[in-house]
């Protein structure tokens, strides 16, 4: 399973529709793909993060850098509106 893994996605927090939030989440797993087949595949290393509320009725404007391991040794860096809104390391970002 090559490839990887980064997702920019809208989320309430549990709470509701009106308290939306930027969601950023990594993942990552080391294991060769034919040792865990799909359909039952889960990633082995999951992050995520909030990344900020959604400004209603105004573009946001995402930068996303990714430093791609399959251990956890990565890097994931979120810009949003030209600020620095994540900055993590020791993450997984790719696939075996």
């Amino acid at each position: 399973m090559r490839g990887r893994r980064a997702e920019v996605a809208l989320g309430d927090g549990g709470r509701n529709a009106t308290d939306l939030r930027w969601n950023v989440t990594v993942s990552g797993d080391d294991r060769p793909s034919a040792s865990v087949p799909y359909p039952k595949f889960r990633p082995k290393y999951v992050f995520a993060a909030d990344v900020g509320a959604v400004r209603a009725g105004a573009w946001e404007d995402f930068v996303v850098s990714i430093d791609l391991q399959y251990t956890p040794t990565g890097r994931v860096r979120v810009w949003k509106d030209g600020h620095l809104s994540l900055n993590r390391s020791s993450v997984a970002t790719a696939y075996n």
